[in-house]
């Protein structure tokens, strides 16, 4: 989740069942290596690790959440959208591949969700000179803030964790 999402939780006095964990790395051009290795050193830890959530489209408008994982996941995804009426466009989606370092996440069982950007823009900036942050608009940013710091803290306050697999799709 975003590094300022868990200073506006404890400022909120909401306090998770669950620890939410930020993990950030790099080298997803060149075959997801930084989340691999993060796998690789963290695996043991797995059974604790209820979801694996990513913005890899950066800090665009928000439309919405796209998941895989089982159905009841989804229905969380809905309920949490429901909250964020609006913040965010509602949209919620589920997807076999992020084409992302979620990938690494499913390929080990782990339910994954990413937050739904309006890409059309993405690709103006994406690795360019004007890839940085001073290309965010700092309205979008917040409500990308809004839109994953609720649903990691919905997720993280759950009774039970995030029941594991996936249901197919279609």
């Amino acid at each position: 989740m975003p590094l300022q999402g868990i200073p506006l939780l404890k400022s909120l006095n909401l306090i998770p069942r669950r620890t939410l964990r930020t993990a950030l790395w790099t080298a997803e051009e060149y075959g997801y290596l930084g989340s691999q290795s993060y796998i690789e050193k963290h695996r043991s830890e797995f059974d604790k690790l209820s979801v694996a959530m990513e913005s890899d489209y950066g800090c665009l408008l928000a439309t919405g959440l796209i998941f895989n994982g089982k159905y009841e996941l989804g229905c969380v995804m809905y309920e949490i959208i429901q909250l964020l009426k609006g913040v965010s466009y509602g949209l919620v989606v589920q997807s076999n591949s992020q084409r992302s370092d979620l990938d690494n996440f499913q390929d080990a069982g782990i339910p994954i969700v990413s937050l739904n950007g309006d890409d059309g823009r993405y690709f103006w900036f994406h690795h360019t000179e004007a890839d940085t942050m001073t290309a965010v608009n700092s309205a979008t940013l917040d409500t990308c803030l809004a839109t994953w710091t609720a649903t990691a803290y919905v997720l993280a306050d759950m009774q039970e964790m995030v029941p594991r697999g996936f249901d197919p799709i279609g």
